[in-house]
């Protein structure tokens, strides 16, 4: 695996490294590498195949940031999309290609593509799993404003189990909510076992609590509590 890191180093540093936000992409990757092994161990698949898949799965990112300044798809480009492309020119020659191909293409879908091959379908929710342990922990740390409301379609989406749609997103508050409605998109036990035992939950209601009056904060985590609780008791 060393051998490949090596090579993501090695295109990570054709960017500007001093760049915090390329500097917070590359951070990112590592730790999803490392959930996306923890996962795959949980399950018993093959660890190599869901770090390499990982490990890949931002490429784009610097690209998007260099070019854009932003990381919002929306307002650049699909950066999975985009990492195929990247793939394909830069490391081809890697091992599993195709499959990096398609987690890398899927991994920032809102549903990912039908396919007959159970394989790749597997390491993409392994990597949809791992990159939101991070994002959900890692982002939406404090909030600039206050006296913020949740969004009512924001909060019927959460109430429904379902996730939350960027364009229902209509200001700060909403969207450290769309990070938790992130829970009603994982699909394994380790990742729900791994949330409930952080209180990521609880630690975001408590943080929002900071900023807003907003009542239906306590019915909205006794809803996603209660969700994550169910997930990991099976």
């Amino acid at each position: 695996m060393q051998k490949y890191r090596n090579l993501f180093n090695q295109y990570v540093k054709t960017f500007n490294i001093k760049d915090k936000m390329i500097l917070l992409k590359f951070h990112h990757t590592y730790r999803v590498v490392e959930y996306a092994h923890q996962i795959a161990e949980s399950v018993g698949v093959d660890t190599f195949k869901a770090e390499l898949c990982a490990l890949f799965h931002d490429i784009a990112r610097f690209t998007q940031w260099d070019k854009y300044h932003t990381f919002h798809d929306s307002q650049s480009i699909d950066h999975g999309d985009l990492g195929c492309t990247l793939i394909k020119e830069h490391f081809s020659e890697i091992p599993y290609l195709e499959l990096v191909l398609f987690t890398t293409r899927n991994h920032n879908k809102f549903k990912i593509q039908e396919t007959d091959n159970e394989e790749y379908e597997l390491y993409t929710k392994i990597v949809k799993d791992a990159d939101k342990i991070d994002i959900m922990l890692e982002q939406g740390l404090e909030l600039h404003e206050n006296d913020l409301c949740i969004s009512d379609k924001v909060f019927s989406s959460i109430l429904k189990q379902e996730m939350v749609k960027n364009e229902d997103v209509k200001n700060e508050l909403d969207e450290i909510v769309q990070l938790m409605g992130f829970v009603f998109d994982i699909y394994f036990a380790y990742t729900f076992t791994f949330l409930l035992k952080k209180k990521f939950i609880q630690n975001k209601i408590h943080l929002l609590s900071c900023y807003t009056s907003d009542i239906r904060l306590e019915e909205m985590e006794k809803i996603l509590v209660k969700y994550i609780k169910e997930k990991v008791e099976g």
